[in-house]
């Protein structure tokens, strides 16, 4: 009896140590689902069923059905979906198109319960004819002048394109959509001649209908006879904006006006206000989107201003016009420089325009304290800027002093003493990159030299075959071309109505390595 006590003892206490552990579910599934049956059968013939209900091997669910499903042609309304079990139930609304392929392509929609694995752009096809059309087209969508690939973009065929509108009235008669790569591909098309026109859909209805959805098209209609495989489309946002003030800025004596596109020619009129008794100064920036206005010191002066860009563009602002603040000293716009480039003269520049330049308080000096003569210049755009140029060696520092009375702004104000050491950097900091372009002819080209981001730093407007950039700092830099075709010095986007496309945009397709004090000359070959 003590034997079978102990051993009792024994079996209870190894069963209250055992630890309990889940039972293992095996590898992960990274399976998608197969369909295994469908009703009607895939490529179905003389389809007339208002229902189809797909099997599949494993319990499924749907992802994002709305975005993912495209249907080719569209269909009016929305297939209903269902999901029981391990089937897929759709049913349709519409009455389907005689004589017509139809292929429901779902994407990545359609994914196994457990896991989530979809079915990649699994297709449905059948036709409600005689026979399963078999052409198709594949091809790229670009965007036309970042050249960067276009996803979820619509490709779209119409048969009937008579009226020039027919992208902004009609649905397509097939349609397909970029992945991530850019690429779309299109089948089960009938034989026939159909414009391609290509959209970035905004509120995905199939129709341009916004002006801000960005567009692709090819000018001839195609005439499908076999597949096409090598399609190029390149995206643009037509040029549809109204020109408007987008930004209004007003700081005690100055007024700042900010535009959403370049002006053509700006003209502006008091409104109940003489300009001349205000109005000191008026300027319109290099890029001609910004115009400041300077005026006189008043106590809150409320003024009235109509502002015009030709015919394209009328507004009135209303603004309020204070003294310059006490606080608000006349001084460099930013901090004085250590350090400035060889290849241009010194640059001084002011929080507000100049009025009077005392050359006599402006001294340059050596490390030595030696008196340096100098040329003095305004600069003829910006009223805010001087330049003071002179013959330096490299290597060596300068003192810059100007004396209270040096410059005096259009207030009457100066500014309180300048006293800084600064010196040059030297063209051994420096190198050149020598650009020639062959296989292209002498039509007007704008080169952009951009950074390893594709950021323009620098751009030229030339007739040339061989374009240089001088003063580089070591780095890695890109290329890109605008074929000027209308010669105004820009890229100019495309127009549907007008069947014109884009100016075309090349990139050089490789990275750029500028040395220090080094030229490096790069052959540029365009192939047509």
């Amino acid at each position: 009896m003590k034997a079978f006590l102990q051993l009792l003892f024994i079996s209870l206490l190894f069963s209250s140590c055992a630890q309990v552990v889940a039972p293992t579910g095996g590898e992960k599934d990274i399976e998608p689902p197969v369909a295994v049956d469908m009703e009607p059968e895939n490529e179905s013939i003389n389809f007339k069923a208002k229902k189809i209900v797909i099997d599949f091997d494993e319990f499924i669910q749907l992802r994002n059905l709305k975005d993912e499903l495209i249907v080719s042609p569209p269909l009016k309304y929305s297939l209903e979906s269902k999901v029981r079990g391990k089937s897929l139930e759709l049913r349709f609304e519409d009455t389907l198109k005689e004589n017509t392929t139809y292929v429901l392509n779902f994407g990545k929609a359609i994914v196994d319960l457990r896991e989530g694995n979809p079915i990649d752009n699994f297709q449905y096809v059948f036709s409600t004819g005689p026979e399963i059309d078999s052409l198709k087209i594949e091809g790229i969508v670009i965007d036309a002048f970042g050249l960067k690939l276009e996803e979820s973009v619509y490709v779209m065929l119409y048969p009937n394109f008579e009226n020039d509108s027919f992208p902004m009235l009609d649905l397509p008669s097939y349609v397909g959509r970029t992945n991530k790569e850019g690429k779309f591909k299109i089948t089960n098309i009938q034989q026939g001649t159909y414009k391609l026109f290509a959209l970035k859909d905004v509120n995905n209805n199939y129709l341009f209908d916004r002006p801000t959805e960005k567009i692709a098209f090819v000018e001839e209609p195609l005439k499908l006879k076999n597949h096409l495989d090598s399609l190029k489309l390149f995206t643009f946002l037509q040029d549809r904006e109204q020109q408007f003030i987008k930004k209004q800025t007003v700081k005690e004596t100055k007024l700042t006006l900010a535009f959403n596109k370049t002006l053509s020619s700006l003209s502006y009129v008091g409104v109940d206000t003489t300009l001349a008794d205000v109005l000191i100064l008026p300027q319109l920036n290099k890029t001609r989107d910004t115009a400041t206005f300077w005026f006189n010191q008043m106590n809150k002066q409320r003024i009235q201003l109509a502002i015009f860009d030709d015919t394209l563009f009328a507004d009135t602002i209303k603004f309020k016009i204070d003294s310059v603040s006490k606080n608000t000293k006349f001084k460099l716009a930013a901090k004085f420089p250590s350090t400035f480039n060889y290849y241009q003269p010194l640059l001084l520049t002011f929080n507000r325009p100049i009025s009077t330049v005392d050359t006599s308080s402006i001294i340059i000096l050596t490390q030595d304290s030696t008196k340096i003569d100098y040329r003095f210049e305004r600069d003829s755009t910006i009223e805010e800027r001087i330049f003071l140029n002179f013959e330096f060696e490299e290597d060596s520092s300068y003192h810059l002093v100007l004396l209270p009375s040096a410059v005096t702004d259009i207030y009457g104000n100066t500014m309180d003493s300048l006293d800084e050491k600064f010196k040059f950097n030297n063209p051994s900091d420096f190198g050149t990159l020598l650009v020639r372009i062959s296989s292209l002819d002498s039509s007007q080209k704008i080169i952009l030299l951009t950074n390893s981001s594709g950021k323009e730093l620098r751009r030229k407007v030339t007739n040339s075959n061989q374009i240089s950039f001088v003063n580089l700092r070591a780095g890695e830099y890109g290329l890109k071309m605008i074929v000027d075709a209308n010669q105004n010095g820009k890229w100019d986007t495309g127009e549907f109505l007008e069947n014109l496309q884009p100016e075309k945009v090349i990139l050089f397709n490789e990275s750029i390595t500028v040395r220090s004090n080094w030229d490096k000359e790069i052959d540029w070959i365009i192939l047509q």
